[in-house]
C-alpha cells in the first residue's frame, strides 16, 4: 500500500509542474512576426491582435491587504474591437544596460493607417513593449506594456454624437506576480506573469490582456490587448534572431483546480490507508476455552 502512495505521488509531482518547457510544433507556422533588434512578437494563427475598447464602470472590491471595502473602477463593457487587420508601419526595438547584470529591451510597433473597426474608427495605434533579462537571474519577463491610440467611438458621446478618445493605456501584463501576495518569484503562467526561463520563447494561445486602471480613474473609456497564438521573446546582443527551438507555455499541464483535486484525494487515501492499518493491527485472543475440558469458574460470594 505504501508503495502504491508512493508511486501516485510522484506521478503528481511530475505532471504538475506548471508550464513544462517543450519541442514547439508551430514553430513553422508562425504567420506574423513583428521583429525588432530588442525581440520577436509573433502570431502562430492567421488572426491578427485585438484591441478591445472596456467602458469603465465602478464597483466594491476588498482589499486583500486591509481587509477594507474600496470602491474603484473596473473595465466594464466592450463597447468596440479593431482587428488590427494592416500591416505595421514601422517595428523599432533597442535594448539598454539596466544595471546590476540587467537588461532592458523596449519595443514599438506602429499602425499609422487609419483602421475600421465595429462601432469606431482608429486613427492610428502604437503598441509598445518593455521587457527585462538579467544574466543574474534565470528568467525574462514582460515588464509593461501600453497602447497609444486615438479612436472616435460611435454614439457614444453626448446625445448619441461621437465621441473622439486620444490616450495612453497601460495594460495589466502581471495580474498576479507569484501565488502568494507579496511573491518575488515569478510564476510564469497564465493569469500571473509573462516570463520565461532565458533562452526560451513565452507561447499561449489566447493571450487576452486587461487594460491596468489606474487608482482615482474616473468614468470613461481604456483599451486591452488581445493577441492569438502569441510567441514572445526578448534577444541579447550574442543572440540569433529567431524564435527559440522549445517553448514555455503559458497553460499548466494540470490547473490549479484539479491540482488541489489531486492533492485531496491523496489526502484521503493517505488517511484511508492509516485507518486500515490501525484497524489490522488491533490485538484480540489467540486461543478459545476447550469445550470438553473442565470450564474455569470464578466462586461468587455475597
Amino acid at each position: 500500500m505504501m508503495q502504491l502512495t508512493t508511486v501516485i505521488l510522484s506521478a503528481i509531482l511530475l505532471a504538475a509542474l506548471p508550464a513544462a518547457a517543450s519541442e514547439d510544433d508551430a514553430a513553422n507556422l508562425t504567420y506574423t512576426v513583428y521583429a525588432a533588434e530588442s525581440a520577436w512578437l509573433g502570431l502562430t494563427t492567421d488572426e491578427r491582435i485585438k484591441i478591445p475598447l472596456y467602458k469603465l464602470k465602478q464597483t466594491t472590491v476588498t482589499n486583500a491587504t486591509t481587509g477594507v471595502a474600496e470602491t474603484v473602477m473596473v473595465p466594464g463593457a466592450v463597447v468596440a474591437v479593431l482587428n488590427v487587420t494592416d500591416n505595421a508601419t514601422s517595428v523599432r526595438g533597442h535594448v539598454s544596460d539596466g544595471g546590476g547584470g540587467m537588461f532592458v529591451h523596449t519595443m514599438e510597433i506602429r499602425f499609422d493607417e487609419p483602421m475600421e473597426a465595429d462601432n469606431a474608427t482608429f486613427d492610428h495605434l502604437t503598441l509598445s513593449l518593455e521587457l527585462h533579462t538579467n544574466s543574474n537571474n534565470s528568467k525574462w519577463e514582460l515588464a509593461s506594456m501600453s497602447v497609444n491610440y486615438k479612436a472616435t467611438l460611435s454614439g457614444e458621446g453626448a446625445s448619441g454624437a461621437e465621441l473622439v478618445i486620444e490616450q495612453t493605456d497601460p495594460i495589466d501584463v502581471a495580474p498576479r506576480r507569484g501565488y502568494f501576495l507579496n511573491a518575488v518569484e515569478l510564476v510564469c503562467t497564465k493569469g500571473y506573469t509573462i516570463c520565461s526561463p532565458t533562452w526560451l520563447c513565452w507561447t499561449c494561445n489566447e493571450q487576452d490582456l486587461l487594460p491596468k486602471v489606474p487608482k482615482g480613474a474616473e468614468e470613461g473609456y481604456m483599451a486591452g490587448v488581445v493577441i492569438p497564438g502569441m510567441k514572445l521573446q526578448p534577444f541579447l546582443a550574442n543572440q540569433t534572431r529567431e524564435f527559440a527551438y522549445y517553448n514555455w507555455d503559458c497553460d499548466p499541464l494540470i490547473s490549479i483546480p484539479v491540482w488541489e483535486g489531486l492533492l485531496l484525494g491523496l489526502f484521503l487515501l493517505v488517511i484511508v490507508y492509516m485507518a486500515s492499518a490501525y484497524i489490522t493491527g488491533i490485538g484480540g485472543p489467540t486461543g478459545w476455552d476447550d469445550p470438553t475440558k473442565p470450564t474455569i469458574s470464578v466462586p461468587v460470594h455475597d
